[in-house]
């Protein structure tokens, strides 16, 4: 197992639901692919600890968004 730098969550390194990446000769492990989005964009934040008040909720919740908006402009219901 290993945690996901972004929002602590412990992840299978079989496994990753997220997915993995490297960075500075170090394999990170993440839950979700929001997650390893947002540390791709900023890793130093995540390592640094300064970017743990990001919860993972926070982190999904965009790409939750997003989806309810486009089925609402294919099927015509207001989001």
């Amino acid at each position: 197992m290993a945690i996901d730098p972004v929002c602590d969550m412990e992840v299978d390194v079989q496994n990753p639901p997220g997915g993995k990446t490297e960075y500075k000769g170090e394999t990170y492990y993440f839950c979700a692919p929001g997650c390893k989005r947002v540390f791709e964009r900023d890793p130093e934040k995540y390592l640094s600890g300064q970017g743990q008040e990001a919860s993972h909720q926070e982190q999904s919740m965009g790409q939750s968004q997003q989806k309810t908006s486009f089925f609402a402009r294919i099927f015509g219901r207001k989001s």
